[in-house]
């Protein structure tokens, strides 16, 4: 790439750019996303519903605080889980009028295989009492099925909205980059079969086809820094060749287009 090129003055933007929380506004417009049914809408409609009736709930992994500050308000009882450092205090900020208080956990506590029955892996165990909540909300982060089954009071609901498998091209496939073993095929959470086998009953169960359009190598790059687990230890400098080669591809086709499935759960505990 030659200094001052149209692709390096677009990375440059890119690496130069703020991230924080969990956050995407600076892609607007540069990473669009579609649906054929549209399940953060449908998410956001039955987190909102079901605030209203709960009388204590926790928001597992609530990034910055900024998607869950637009489903208040919120009752008496009001958490949320954050492990990153730098968004704890962005959350408390960002929250703290609502009513949420905001508690600092363990990257551990997002491990779905949760704390063993042995007593290993004490680290996975979220911090609260058993049966303690009757609601618990997890938009795009990962849980222990068992650990949330057993905060839940009798008849609880977890609604949870979550990134399915993708489907080939990936960014990863394209960039020639590692994937995390975890996010491999025959790797993946079964999120479907681990609700079922903690005890949860289903109430509700949605699938769709998400496809996320990335009008520039920008974008791209801006996404893959902020999502690291898209590719093992993202760097420009070892992925300067392909970016270029993609950034050629987008420049002829007008965008470069990615899908995976997106998934919707809604269970209660007997």
């Amino acid at each position: 790439m030659s200094k001052g090129s149209e692709v390096e003055l677009l990375i440059e933007e890119a690496e130069k750019a703020a991230f924080s929380g969990w956050d995407f506004s600076w892609l607007e417009r540069r990473r669009i996303t579609e649906s054929e049914e549209n399940l953060l809408a449908l998410y956001d409609r039955r987190a909102h519903s079901l605030l209203q009736t709960a009388q204590a709930f926790f928001d597992h992994g609530t990034g910055g605080g900024e998607h869950l500050g637009r489903l208040g308000p919120f009752p008496k009882i009001s958490l949320a889980t954050e492990a990153y450092p730098p968004n704890v205090g962005l959350a408390a900020r960002n929250l703290s009028s609502a009513g949420v208080q905001v508690i600092q956990v363990e990257d551990a506590c997002f491990d779905s295989r949760g704390p063993g029955l042995d007593g290993s892996f004490p680290e996975r165990r979220l911090p609260f009492q058993d049966a303690s909540f009757d609601l618990v909300l997890a938009y795009n982060s990962a849980f222990c099925p068992a650990e949330i089954f057993r905060v839940l009071r009798s008849g609880g609901t977890l609604l949870t909205c979550q990134v399915g498998a993708n489907i080939a091209p990936t960014l990863a496939e394209i960039l020639g980059g590692p994937v995390p073993i975890w996010a491999q095929e025959g790797h993946t959470w079964d999120i479907d079969g681990t609700l079922t086998e903690a005890g949860f009953i289903s109430i509700e169960k949605r699938q769709t086809v998400q496809k996320v359009t990335y009008k520039d190598i920008g974008a791209i790059v801006y996404f893959l820094k902020a999502v690291p687990w898209i590719i093992t230890d993202f760097e420009v400098e070892l992925y300067r060749e392909p970016l270029l080669k993609l950034h050629h591809l987008i420049k002829a086709k007008g965008s470069f287009t990615t899908r995976h499935k997106q998934l919707l759960f809604e269970v209660r505990k007997p």
